[in-house]
């Protein structure tokens, strides 16, 4: 009976065991995924955080580029054509109250010429008068002239001036973005490719789970009814060896038919 027991019992037993190593290592891979996937998330978890890092610092900087940029050269350019204005608009107060004062100067002097000659009462003095008089005006309209082209020149070479720097500035800001651009794709494309090892990971882990139990099963499979083949092999063998014995010593041939004397 032990013979026998450890012969057709052995089915079940390594049906258990063969059972049981599966569900151990199903636990143990689900554990490994487990452990896969939180130290996987942690990783992009601390990508993503420098990430928000590096962006604030290079925000930060480019702010701070862009703040003196507008003093250095923005202010700079401001200060210097205000500066150029007004040092324009007080030579040219300067240049008209010479010409009054010259203007009435050479009234005076027409004046006195006129009554040292005796012609003040007559209408050739009065008109040489009102010619000197005129002669002030004129170079006071020609010093006003010349200070308005002088400004409008002034304010076209600001213009342009301020055009190409406010097109330096927006470069600049170009510039910014599209760094602030590469960062955030060169982040991006760290954090999908440990996304797709995740992925990846987790779909090999249970591709492997899925391998290994229909292996087992399998197995499983193959051995239902091995010992119970096996037995009976065993015992057809025996009982062709007792029929040979059996035969041998009643003294008939085996396969043969036994015949009868007359």
């Amino acid at each position: 009976m032990g013979f026998l027991s450890d012969l057709f019992g052995d089915e079940k037993k390594r049906d258990r065991a063969m059972r049981e190593a599966f569900q151990q290592y199903k636990a143990s891979m689900g554990m490994y995924l487990e452990e896969f996937e939180n130290r996987m998330l942690t990783t992009i978890g601390d990508v993503q955080a420098a990430e928000q890092e590096d962006i604030g610092a290079l925000q930060e900087a480019f702010q701070s580029q862009i703040a003196s940029f507008d003093n250095l050269v923005m202010g700079s350019l401001t200060e210097g054509f205000d500066a150029a204005q007004a040092k324009m608009a007080e030579g040219f107060s300067i240049e008209q109250e010479d010409i009054r004062r010259a203007a009435e100067s050479a009234e005076l002097r027409q004046m006195a010429q006129n009554q040292l000659t005796g012609v003040g009462a007559t209408s050739f003095g009065q008109s040489m008068l009102a010619a000197t008089r005129m002669e002030g005006q004129r170079e006071l309209r020609r010093s006003e002239e010349k200070y308005r082209m002088a400004d409008i020149d002034l304010l076209l070479n600001r213009a342009s001036t301020m055009s190409a720097a406010g097109q330096q500035r927006v470069a600049l800001e170009g510039q910014q973005a599209g760094a602030l651009s590469d960062v955030r794709r060169a982040y991006t494309t760290s954090i999908t490719g440990l996304s797709t090892s995740i992925a990846q990971g987790m779909l090999e882990g249970g591709s492997n789970i899925a391998t290994t139990g229909y292996n087992t099963a399998m197995g499983r499979a193959q051995n239902i009814g091995t010992g119970f083949n096996l037995g009976g092999a065993l015992l057809g063998a025996g009982l062709s060896l007792a029929t040979a014995g059996i035969g041998g010593a009643m003294g008939i041939p085996m396969f043969q038919t036994p015949t009868t004397g007359s």
